[in-house]
C-alpha cells in the first residue's frame, strides 16, 4: 500500500535567524533599481499549486523580495 505521507513530512523547517543584511549601504537603492518579477509570474505559480501549500523554498533569493511576494500564496517560505 503507498504511503500518504509527502517526502517533505520529516524535513526538520529551521527557526528563522535574525536577517543578515549582505547588501550593506547600496541596499535602499539596491531595493530602488532592482527589476520586480510581475503579477503574472506569481499567477502562473498559484495555478499550478494544489491546495496543499505549506512550504516554499526561494534558492537563490538573493534579497528576498520574491520570497516575501510568495508568502502570499504559501504557509510558510524560505528564502535561500
Amino acid at each position: 500500500m503507498k504511503s500518504s505521507s509527502s517526502p517533505l513530512s520529516s524535513v526538520p523547517i529551521p527557526t528563522p535567524t535574525k536577517f543578515d543584511d549582505k547588501f550593506g549601504s547600496v541596499s535602499e537603492s539596491y531595493k530602488i533599481f532592482r527589476p520586480t518579477y510581475n503579477d503574472e509570474l506569481y499567477s502562473i505559480i498559484d495555478s499550478y499549486c494544489d491546495e496543499k501549500r505549506d512550504l516554499a523554498i526561494d534558492v537563490g533569493a538573493g534579497s528576498g523580495q520574491a520570497t516575501v511576494r510568495l508568502a502570499k500564496y504559501f504557509k510558510k517560505v524560505i528564502g535561500n
